[in-house]
């Protein structure tokens, strides 16, 4: 990598993410009632689910699915969702680096917008490449797809890894999932995981 490249954060998640934990329970400070400021970041995404925060208050009474997810690898942004068949052509891309995580801070992809920094992104990128397999496989000028190896298998880590990602693209709940409960049952078992900085 170039010299110049910051350095990428060290520590858990839960440290990496603080500073975007800290700002979104800011924001939403009134929605979330008293005492938020002692809540942990699982129990914010749960009050931000009860709330009603990004849609509807009923989210977190839905059953967990019983059936099995689809688990065949889809990217998104290489479909062509309005003629339901893959893009015509895509751009491929070699990018040198010893990990894969490692790309995005590469490319210089992140802080813009909502967007973490390339640096914190590829350290959360890491984490999860060392947790799950995540490997970037999908990037644009807006999104990052991920193909991912070892998806969580039960609701609990689909739940920790949801109020992870939610941490780290909040659009992906604002204006896809609607919930962080409805991401958590969209990232169990799932192959492919989906990022969105609008």
């Amino acid at each position: 990598m170039p010299e110049d490249t910051e350095a990428l954060p060290e520590g858990d998640m839960k440290s990496m993410l603080r500073s975007r934990f800290v700002e979104l329970k800011d924001v939403y400070a009134d929605l979330l009632g008293k005492g938020a400021a002692k809540l942990s970041m699982e129990d914010i995404a749960a009050r931000a689910d009860g709330a009603g925060i990004y849609g509807s208050a009923d989210a977190e009474d839905e059953d967990w699915p019983s059936d099995e997810p689809d688990l065949e690898p889809v990217f998104l942004v290489m479909h062509d969702s309005d003629a339901d068949r893959p893009v015509d052509s895509v751009c491929l891309s070699l990018v040198p680096v010893a990990h894969p995580w490692q790309a995005i801070q590469r490319l210089g992809f992140g802080g813009y917008n909502e967007c973490p920094s390339p640096a914190l992104l590829a350290a959360l990128f890491r984490e999860w490449h060392s947790s799950y397999g995540a490997v970037p496989a999908v990037i644009t000028s807006d999104v990052i797809e991920c193909f991912v190896a070892r998806p969580p298998q039960t609701e609990a880590q689909a739940w920790k890894l949801a109020v992870e990602h939610w941490l780290t693209c909040e659009d992906v709940v604002s204006q896809e999932t609607q919930s962080v409960r409805n991401l958590a049952k969209g990232l169990w078992r799932a192959p492919t995981w989906y990022f969105w900085w609008d």
